[in-house]
């Protein structure tokens, strides 16, 4: 018996290299397609993102009010605004002039005779003149600076000029200068809104003695 010869064909070399192929995974796909796109997204929106007085569309010299334009908020929620250090200012509220109190004036207890003076903070690098009254105490009644923030705030309280809003929109003029240069004044106008919502959850079922009075000190309406 002869010798026997093999009819297969030797292998080639590119039969030898060739690698199986894979399915593609879809599911994986999608997954790293989505993970892309929400990095992209955040690299966009830390780029645009813009936060303070940029957000809120302010001028130079102010870089935050609370509240904000056409927020919603309680009959005695505070005004505040935080200006740029170097800068003093006064509110006009619904047409009501506001005075200005300095919060390194004597602190006053109203209804007494009773003061407690408040140490100096001012910067040592501001002037050494007043942003308020220099006589006007501070018995809680008026808007009040603070030097070491750089904040007016106004507080509705009893005896104040404004002792709590009303329900609807309340305008806000902001007057203010760089202490440097009192006779350049500018202004900025803003309106807010006092919700009532308050009344209707102080008279719903379930809430508590404590938190209905809490609610209604916050602001009782007429």
């Amino acid at each position: 018996m002869g010798p026997v010869t093999s009819t297969e064909a030797p292998p080639t070399p590119t039969d030898q290299l060739s690698v199986p192929r894979r399915r593609l995974n879809l599911e994986l796909l999608l997954v790293s397609l989505g993970l892309a796109v929400g990095i992209v997204l955040i690299v966009a929106a830390f780029a645009t993102a813009r936060t303070g007085g940029d957000a809120q569309s302010l001028p130079e010299g102010v870089e935050l009010i609370t509240p904000d334009r056409n927020d919603r908020v309680l009959r005695q929620a505070p005004i505040s605004v935080t200006l740029t250090p170097g800068y003093c200012g006064r509110f006009t509220i619904n047409g009501i002039a506001i005075p200005t109190a300095d919060s390194n004036q004597p602190l006053v207890t109203p209804g007494s005779d009773n003061t407690t003076t408040q140490a100096s903070i001012a910067p040592a690098d501001v002037d050494d003149s007043f942003c308020g009254d220099p006589d006007l105490p501070l018995d809680g009644t008026s808007t009040v600076f603070d030097p070491s923030l750089w904040t007016l705030t106004y507080q509705p309280t009893e005896g104040a000029p404004i002792d709590k809003f009303g329900n609807g929109p309340q305008q806000v003029v902001l007057e203010f200068w760089k202490i440097s240069d009192p006779g350049a004044v500018r202004r900025h106008t803003w309106v807010f809104n006092v919700d009532a919502c308050h009344r209707r959850l102080a008279s719903a079922p379930g809430i508590g003695a404590w938190h209905r009075r809490t609610i209604q000190a916050l602001g009782t309406p007429p």
